[in-house]
C-alpha cells in the first residue's frame, strides 16, 4: 500500500511533538511493509525580512504552491491514503482540496486545537482560556492571541473557513484526534463526530539493559521552558523541593530560571539543555516522578507517555489531554490548574511514598502496554485508513 504522509514545517523550524509523531508514524508504517513517502513541506530557510514574514503569513490562507505540490505527488506516487500532520502555515487548506480532487482517501491528525484557537493551546494571559471554544473565535483577534492582531486575524480567517463553510468535513474522510479532549473540542465546534477517531501517539517499548542500575535520586522536567508549559510552577517546585531537580529543555524562560537558581543558591537544580531521547529517558527512569506543570491545554504528552512506559509516575495539572492521560492511566496525580501548593504536595507524595510510587509506575506500564505501543498504534492506523 502506498501512503503519502505530509507535514507542514514550522516557521521557527523547531522540533515539535507534532514533528516527532510524523516521523515515528512514517517509520512505523515502513517497518510494517508499506511504501511510504513522507515529506515535510515548506522552505528550509526562512528569511527574517518583514516582507517574507508578511508573505508567509498571508499565503497561509491558501497556497497554490502547496496545492500543485500535493497534486504532483499524488499523480507520481499514486497513494491509497494521504495523511496530513498539520497544515499551518505552509500546506494550508489548499492541500486538502488537492487531495480531494484526485479522489484519494484523506486523513488529518488533529494534534492540537489550532483550528479553534488562534494561539493553538487554549492559553492566554498566563493561563488556560477556552473562550473561542465556547463563543466566537473572533475573540482570538480581539485579544491578539497569535503574535499580533493582524496575524491573529489571518489565523481566524483560516479557522472560520474550516468550520463556517464545512470545509474540513467536506474535504477530510477521517480525523485522528490524539485524545478524547481534542475530539470533544472539535465536535463542539462542528466536526462530524463519526469521522473522528481517537488514537494516542505511540512510543517504543523500553530497551532496558539488564545490568542497568536505577537510583531514584530526584524529579525530572522535560519540555519547552515557557509560561504555557508551567515555568511559574517549576520555579515554585525549585523553591520547595530539596531533592535533585533535572530540567531538560530550552525556551524563553530558560535564562530567567537559571538566574533565579543562581540568586537563590539552588545547588540541587541541574539545567541540562536539550538532550537526545535516550539520555532524557534515562534521566526520567532514575527519577521519583516526572513533573509536567503545563497550564495550557496539552492535547497529548509524549513525555508522559515515555514516563508511563518506563514505569515512572507523572504529576500534572488536570487540563486538556494531559490531565485525561494521567487520570485514565492511574499512573500519577493531577491538581487543579494553578494550584501550586497541591501540585508540590503531589510531587512530595511520590518522593516520600515509595510503595505508592511503585504501584503507580506499574499502572503506567500496564496502560502503555495496552494503548501506547507500536503494535496497537499500527492496528489503529490500518483500521482508520481502510474505513
Amino acid at each position: 500500500m502506498n501512503i503519502l504522509i505530509l507535514h507542514s514545517l514550522s516557521v521557527s523550524g523547531a522540533v515539535s511533538g507534532e514533528r516527532i509523531v510524523f516521523n515515528r508514524e512514517a517509520a512505523l508504517l515502513r517497518a510494517n511493509g508499506h511504501n511510504v513517502r513522507a515529506i515535510e513541506f515548506g522552505p528550509r530557510r526562512i528569511s527574517n525580512s518583514l516582507f517574507y514574514r508578511f508573505y508567509y503569513l498571508v499565503s497561509s490562507l491558501f497556497s497554490l504552491k502547496a496545492f500543485f505540490f500535493v497534486r504532483k505527488n499524488i499523480k507520481q506516487f499514486k497513494p491509497g491514503v494521504v495523511h496530513f500532520h498539520g497544515l499551518f502555515p505552509f500546506l494550508t487548506l489548499s492541500s486538502l482540496m488537492a487531495a480531494r480532487i484526485d479522489g484519494v482517501k484523506v486523513v488529518l491528525t488533529l494534534h492540537n486545537v489550532g483550528f479553534i484557537c488562534c494561539e493553538g493551546g487554549f492559553f492566554r494571559n498566563h493561563g488556560f482560556c477556552d473562550t473561542c471554544l465556547k463563543s466566537s473565535m473572533f475573540n482570538g483577534v480581539l485579544n491578539s492571541c497569535y503574535k499580533n492582531k493582524f496575524a491573529s486575524f489571518i489565523k481566524y480567517l483560516i479557522n472560520e473557513v474550516s468550520f463556517s463553510y464545512n470545509f474540513l468535513n467536506r474535504n477530510v474522510d477521517s480525523f485522528i484526534a490524539v485524545s478524547d479532549f481534542i475530539k470533544s473540542a472539535y465536535v463542539t465546534k462542528g466536526l462530524d463526530y463519526s469521522k473522528i477517531f481517537v488514537k494516542y501517539n505511540h512510543v517504543a517499548a523500553p530497551n532496558i539493559d539488564s545490568t542497568e542500575v536505577l537510583v531514584k535520586q530526584g524529579i525530572t522536567f522535560v519540555g519547552r521552558l515557557t509560561k504555557s508549559k508551567g515555568t511559574d510552577t517549576l520555579l515554585s517546585i525549585m523553591k520547595s523541593i530539596d531533592v535533585r531537580i533535572n530540567i531538560i529543555g530550552d525556551g524563553e524562560e530558560s535564562a530567567f530560571l537559571k538566574k533565579m537558581s543562581g540568586i537563590l543558591g539552588f545547588n540541587n537544580v541541574y539545567f541540562h539543555g536539550v538532550l537526545d531521547n535516550p539520555a532524557a529517558i534515562l534521566m526520567i527512569r532514575n527519577s521519583y516522578c516526572t513533573v509536567i506543570p503545563s497550564v495550557c491545554a496539552e492535547s497529548f504528552s509524549l513525555v508522559a507517555a515515555e514516563s508511563f512506559v518506563n514505569g515512572i509516575p507523572v504529576v500534572a495539572y488536570d487540563v486538556g489531554g494531559l490531565g485525561e492521560l494521567v487520570k485514565k492511566s492511574k499512573a500519577g496525580r493531577v491538581s487543579k490548574v494553578g494550584d501550586q501548593v497541591d501540585f508540590i504536595s503531589n510531587v512530595e507524595f511520590f518522593i516520600n511514598n515509595l510503595e505508592e510510587n511503585k504501584n503507580a509506575g506499574a499502572k503506567g506500564v500496564l496502560f502503555a502496554s495496552s494503548e501506547l505501543l507500536e503494535d496497537y498504534s499500527y492496528s489503529c492506523l490500518m483500521n482508520i485508513y481502510w474505513l
